[in-house]
């Protein structure tokens, strides 16, 4: 089984994910950018979260049953891990319904400060840059 397969997804229900170390750490990261950071820094830093999902697919419908595959597809190739799955059918929908729940793994930055990427130390301090705050008004 190999992540290798989703390396060209860059983003995940909204979020950005990134894959250069996913073969070698066994998940992609996910954050605003890929880390930069030194071997060290990384195994301080980076720490596995999961996020649970569960729904329930009505297999007679093909937009949720490419959204079941595509769950399915992360579970048989190591990257969600399977819970929960239910299956049931009846003569008025013989494809079926499936209640599943699963937990999707990554990697993030776990540190209580995350690391800011040149120039986005700026942005997130009101525009001010050599600590000085940028003026509103012109002086008088």
């Amino acid at each position: 089984m190999s992540l290798v397969k989703f390396s060209n997804r860059h983003v995940h229900r909204g979020k950005r994910v990134h894959w250069g170390r996913a073969e070698q750490d066994g998940l992609p990261y996910r954050g605003a950018f890929a880390p930069m950071y030194t071997q060290e820094e990384f195994e301080e830093r980076v720490v596995r979260v999961g996020d649970p999902h569960a729904e329930t697919y009505d297999l007679s419908q093909p937009d949720q049953k490419v959204e079941y595959l595509g769950v399915m597809d992360g579970i048989v190739n190591g990257w969600f891990q399977c819970l929960f799955v239910e299956r049931w059918h009846d003569a008025v929908n013989p494809f079926g319904w499936v209640r599943i729940e699963w937990i999707e793994y990554f990697l993030e930055d776990g540190h209580p400060t995350p690391f800011l990427q040149p120039g986005m130390m700026e942005l997130a301090h009101g525009h001010q840059t050599n600590g000085f705050p940028v003026p509103l008004l012109p002086p008088p």
